[in-house]
């Protein structure tokens, strides 16, 4: 679409788009070469292992290299911090999320040992939480998204998955907060998911007036707004009003087969 909206045609951009991919590698391999030669000349060094290990890991994907240079990086340097970023999170990929969890707390205690102004306890409580939402442990993972919200009171996304957390462990009221203080903080787009669960909050509770008021809140800070026609659809059916409630539906119906026959056309 950029490249159609540039007067670009298509074999042009495809030839742009590969030439960029292709000096990304050269790049990358130029960096990695590089690296290797570090370690020759400083063997000892751990910093450079730890480059190595996140360069496998965030740029040429593969874990089982990333996590033997993280690995060696370690045993030059317990306390390397990045390095055990690396191996938490590859831990954490791999299904060990004991392991996982040993990084972040060496992580939280270098952390508590370091300078304030630097400090990561936000980042590291979140994946924390994450970590133990996968393995559906949700009272332990509520427990580090308070943590989170108490390092930044102020980010709308951790006051957003605090109220996901309490929604599976089925503390509504506490969710309703959760959500409305992410809404406060910032209510556009990236927070859909809390005008979702605010609707059906209320929805599930009978009060439907302040499932309207989300309703067309999400209206009118989201550009995809067919969910929201679809619920107040809803609203308006549980009032007895067919009428506009089928008017809304069919809305809905619309902005999702229309983008769909706007695909096929131009394939």
């Amino acid at each position: 679409n950029v490249c159609v909206g540039l007067n670009y045609r298509v074999d042009e951009c495809r030839k742009m788009v590969q030439k960029s991919e292709e000096k990304k590698l050269k790049e990358e391999d130029d960096r990695l070469n590089k690296l290797l030669k570090a370690i020759e000349k400083y063997p000892k060094k751990a910093k450079n292992y730890t480059q190595l290990g996140r360069l496998y890991a965030e740029k040429k994907k593969d874990k089982t290299k990333a996590f033997e240079y993280f690995q060696k990086a370690r045993e030059l340097d317990p306390n390397d911090t990045f390095c055990l970023q690396g191996l938490a999170k590859i831990y954490s990929d791999i299904g060990q999320p004991d392991k996982a969890l040993e990084c972040y707390d060496i992580l939280i205690e270098l952390d508590s040992k370091g300078d304030n102004f630097s400090s990561q306890l936000e980042i590291y409580y979140q994946q924390i939480a994450k970590i133990y939402e996968r393995n559906k442990m949700h009272p332990e993972a509520l427990n580090y998204w308070l943590k989170s919200v108490e390092e930044a009171p102020s980010s709308n996304s951790i006051h957003e998955s605090l109220g996901v957390c309490y929604v599976k462990l089925n503390k509504l009221e506490e969710a309703t907060d959760a959500f409305k203080m992410a809404l406060q903080l910032q209510p556009y787009m990236a927070n859909f998911s809390c005008y979702y669960f605010l609707i059906q909050i209320f929805r599930i509770s009978n009060d439907i007036e302040s499932m309207l008021f989300y309703i067309n809140e999400g209206i009118k800070h989201n550009t995809d707004t067919g969910y929201f026609q679809y619920q107040k659809g809803v609203y308006f059916s549980t009032k007895g009003d067919a009428e506009e409630a089928l008017k809304l539906w069919i809305i809905h119906t619309i902005s999702v087969l229309l983008p769909q026959k706007v695909m096929r056309k131009k394939h």
